[in-house]
């Protein structure tokens, strides 16, 4: 690290990173490394995760003053989105708890309503909701009689999402604008990967003051998240779901059970080599602690290709400063995402499709 006035650069992929699992580094940091991590931690959305982590450990008195209204904004942002979630959660309670119909909250809503470290400063723009598929209909009717209604997607986009995909069209709500992702499964039906809803259903526990929602049981917390950043083809976000495992572990592993316990339960569900991958790039940008108990059990990620291209993937590298590497990265883990999740006779004429509609929507902004 770089003394205060020094003329050396940050490096933003580290430094980014380790300010979220040793926030007390703060102190040590000169304006100009500020000037460089800021803008890194927004592009990834972990600016407010870094400010309500520096603020619970009483050490925003160490950022200057010219970068501490980032973090002041970004830590106010927070605490106004977590009251939104809560009331539109509310919302969702009475719409489809009153409907009688259990539902599950994943992901970000999972983390906020259960309390954990993974909620604070998670900003998420949807709501992930999983249902069962018998269920399905039903909550998608009552929600649209609420407001939330799809997106008017083309006829081709709308049968991808109705036929393979596990979840509906996105849910907007007509008035609020609040957004659902309506899940029935966890990994797409069409995926080599695809186990039963009713899995997850039987393993959660019900949140408190409701009716009908659940929470996913630990375990299923983080491979839910494995498998997201597994079969991603959108890398936006994924350093910010690297964040949440190794939040999620860092947490859940104070029970010395809890590494074991999630070995078999990956096995149980056939994500094995998904967990191994995201916890090898979860220990790799964060330095996220891995029992000698759970490594050895797990297939080995270390020297594969796809943890390469992940780790070239997911460089932060700094804001607006494209790397060729790490687009080649991702254009060649875009398509393994849609490989994933679709057989080779659906994939091949769905990512035709997708590039000759990129180009024709190209051509039509020229």
């Amino acid at each position: 690290m770089s003394e205060p006035g020094d003329s050396r650069s940050l490096s933003p992929d580290v430094s980014a990173c380790s300010l979220l699992t040793d926030p007390g580094q703060a102190a040590t940091l000169s304006q100009r490394e500020w000037n460089e991590l800021v803008p890194t931690l927004r592009e990834h959305g972990l600016l407010a995760r870094a400010a309500c982590r520096l603020r619970a450990q009483a050490l925003l008195g160490c950022v200057p003053r010219e970068t501490l209204r980032h973090f002041e904004a970004a830590s106010a942002l927070c605490d106004q989105h977590a009251l939104s979630v809560h009331w539109e959660l509310e919302r969702v309670e009475s719409c489809l708890g009153g409907a009688g119909i259990p539902y599950m909250l994943l992901k970000g809503a999972a983390y906020l309503k259960a309390g954990m470290k993974a909620g604070e400063g998670r900003m998420f723009s949807d709501m992930d909701i999983l249902v069962r598929r018998s269920d399905l209909r039903a909550a998608e009717w009552v929600l649209a009689e609420h407001g939330w209604r799809p997106k008017q997607l083309n006829p081709y986009d709308e049968r991808y999402y109705r036929e393979w995909m596990h979840q509906v069209p996105p849910l907007a709500h007509a008035l609020r604008g609040s957004a659902i992702d309506l899940h029935h499964a966890i990994v797409p039906p069409t995926s080599r990967l695809a186990f039963s809803t009713e899995e997850v259903f039987d393993l959660g526990w019900p949140l408190a003051g409701s009716r009908h929602a659940l929470l996913p049981d630990h375990r299923d917390l983080v491979l839910h998240s494995a498998v997201h950043a597994f079969f991603e083809e959108d890398f936006t976000s994924a350093l910010r779901d690297l964040s949440d495992i190794d939040s999620l572990v860092r947490e859940l592993s104070e029970d010395d059970g809890f590494a074991l316990a999630l070995h078999e339960r990956s096995r149980a569900l056939g994500l094995e080599r998904p967990l191994s991958l995201a916890l090898a790039l979860a220990h790799h940008f964060f330095g996220t602690p891995l029992e000698d108990s759970l490594k050895s059990r797990l297939p080995k990620a270390r020297n594969s290709l796809t943890l390469h291209l992940l780790k070239a993937a997911l460089d932060p590298g700094r804001p607006l400063e494209p790397r060729k590497r790490r687009q080649a990265a991702r254009a060649l883990l875009y398509v393994r995402g849609h490989y994933l999740k679709m057989p080779l006779r659906l994939l091949a004429p769905h990512l035709t499709r997708k590039l000759l509609h990129r180009e024709e929507t190209e051509t039509e902004k020229a």
